[in-house]
């Protein structure tokens, strides 16, 4: 007589089917890990650096699964990659929450400023909401990025609390506003790279020591040449931050994420520390995705003198973005 098979159950078919997603997707991200060490060579390779953190979440379930079924020749290779990936998630852990009472009570010395930075999406119609940030956040700064006309006008009502305003709208989602309660020793938005965007630039007295803050919204690398053009801006805004020299912050939406080898030059050439470190990730694109999808390309950055207290993300305001906000100290 023949062994007839069992049939399979619908809770063993979704099993199935479920194992089979993340094994395959875990596959997929081991790839893409490979694919990103090759990060200067193509589009394709530079952006598959930007996803490490669905490598991690991937890469570790898919290694679980097959430790679960005891294939351990596949279990350890895809926990190779996602060790590897833990190792590139590792810098921003926030390890520094624990030392935030003695931050504080250092930073209590000397004035803490707030900056808020935020992508506001020019189809965005949702303007009251960046009031509500303004209102709850109560930042010292505002950088609005992708600022068109009816932005501008929208926004007025910030300029009672901001009297100092810097305006460069724009209808091709990089327009620039940059508003201040405090008054800047020189505020101005410039023009940077082949390709020119909006980069603010806007120098301000702390006391007895001056600061220099920034704002930026290169290119998304939407296509080779559009990734040159990108690189290029970063490169241009580098050399003038590099040039001002002495104490400064920046913030923006920088379209790359801190895996990129672009990124890394980009950091090194402006004499800045990404100052999410130590403090969390802080993804901010896509806003209408959960976390673990989320990537971080908004940015506060700062040079070794000026102290950042705490870096974290705002609420959700309509935009696709994230706005950031930065609590820092001039030493």
């Amino acid at each position: 007589m023949e062994r007839q098979n069992k049939p399979v159950t619908t809770i063993e078919y979704i099993f199935r089917l479920i194992r089979g997603v993340f094994i395959i997707t875990g596959t997929l991200c081991c790839a893409g890990v490979a694919a990103s060490f090759f990060g200067r060579f193509h589009l394709i390779f530079e952006l598959s650096c930007h996803l490490y953190i669905q490598y991690f979440i991937f890469t570790s379930i898919a290694a679980a699964i097959l430790t679960f079924e005891r294939e351990w020749k596949k279990a350890s290779l895809m926990a190779l990659f996602a060790i590897y990936c833990a190792t590139a998630l590792a810098p921003f852990i926030s390890f520094k929450a624990a030392n935030a009472a003695n931050e504080a009570e250092g930073a209590a010395k000397t004035k803490i400023l707030r900056a808020a930075c935020a992508n506001i999406l020019t189809a965005n119609g949702e303007h009251q909401k960046i009031i509500d940030m303004a209102v709850k956040y109560d930042p010292d700064f505002i950088i609005l990025i992708e600022v068109n006309k009816k932005w501008a006008e929208a926004m007025k009502a910030l300029e009672k609390d901001y009297p100092y305003v810097v305006l460069e709208p724009s209808e091709d989602n990089f327009g620039m506003a940059f508003y201040s309660r405090i008054k800047p020793v020189t505020a101005e938005i410039i023009l940077a790279g082949a390709l020119p965007v909006p980069f603010l630039k806007a120098k301000f007295a702390a006391g007895e020591k001056e600061f220099t803050l920034y704002a930026a919204h290169p290119l998304p690398p939407l296509g080779n040449n559009y990734l040159k053009l990108r690189n290029g801006q970063l490169e241009s805004m580098a050399a003038i931050i590099a040039r001002e020299g002495g104490r400064a912050l920046l913030m923006g939406d920088l379209n790359v994420t801190p895996w990129s080898p672009y990124f890394k030059d980009f950091k090194t050439a402006a004499g800045l520390e990404n100052s999410s470190e130590g403090r969390g990730l802080n993804a901010s694109w896509p806003a209408q995705m959960p976390a673990p999808l989320r990537i971080p390309i908004d940015y506060c950055m700062n040079s070794k003198d000026v102290k950042v207290v705490k870096v974290f993300t705002g609420q959700f305001n309509g935009s696709d973005h994230f706005p950031v906000i930065a609590d820092f100290t001039v030493e």
